[in-house]
């Protein structure tokens, strides 16, 4: 493996997301530079709940819409600055597509491989673990690239950091969420977009999953969830 780089995160608790609907799993968020999105779905992942808040500077207005077997188990979401679109990951094969500026109509778009995490990297295209994506009318069609995420458990501290979860991007670099398997901390690693191996791992060790993330300006934000509530951190890059 070649240098990397490992810098705490110094995240800071922004905020807290509330159950609505029996909503309680806090699995993804997505940002515009404006607005921020939150998903939560229930424990049987029968029924999601989209927070829509005006403003991520301002996390106390918000209004919500819930949806009923449509959104799978809510595992990642990224915005398309292009078409003004929200797509979701269901840990399953397909995405949910919502048109922000259609009042959240809503379509859905079938895959061959299942669509566990969701990134948008511009020109029409995504990033889904090892796949780069394009999403033409209600087919996605997958394009296999290289790219080593484990290649960082070279480093005996975070052989422990082996469950994924949603992934994001922000200036030519993906970062790709682990979290620790006894929840005692997470990673976050940044690969280039093309990029084989990570060339930064920030580190994280409070007790909490993170699950999402998404950038405005130089801040991370962060979804995570606990037993004790469901958080919205920030980090500066």
């Amino acid at each position: 493996m070649g240098n990397v780089t490992i810098k705490s995160l110094g995240e800071r608790l922004y905020g807290s997301v509330p159950n609505v609907n029996k909503c309680t799993n806090f699995g993804a968020l997505a940002i515009d530079g404006k607005r921020l999105w939150c998903l939560k779905t229930n424990k049987t992942n029968t029924m999601s709940t989209l927070y829509i808040y005006p403003s991520v500077e301002n996390l106390s207005k918000f209004e919500t819409r819930k949806y009923t077997l449509r959104m799978g188990h809510g595992n990642g979401m990224t915005y398309n600055y292009d078409t003004k679109e929200l797509v979701i990951a269901p840990l399953d094969k397909y995405v949910q597509i919502l048109e922000t500026a259609n009042a959240y109509k809503r379509r859905k778009a079938t895959s061959t491989v299942n669509i566990n995490n969701i990134a948008y990297v511009g020109h029409d295209r995504y990033i889904s673990g090892n796949n780069e994506l394009e999403i033409q009318g209600t087919k996605i069609v997958n394009h296999r690239i290289k790219r080593s995420y484990d290649s960082i458990n070279e480093l005996e501290r975070f052989s422990s950091y082996n469950i994924g979860q949603d992934i994001g991007f922000y200036k030519g670099h993906v970062y790709i969420i682990r979290s620790h398997n006894t929840k005692r901390g997470n990673a976050i690693y940044r690969f280039p977009l093309y990029g084989f191996e990570p060339d930064m791992v920030y580190v994280s060790e409070r007790a909490v999953e993170f699950e999402s993330l998404a950038f405005s300006g130089n801040t991370m934000y962060i979804a995570s969830n606990s037993e004790k509530g469901d958080y919205i951190f920030t980090a500066k890059l």
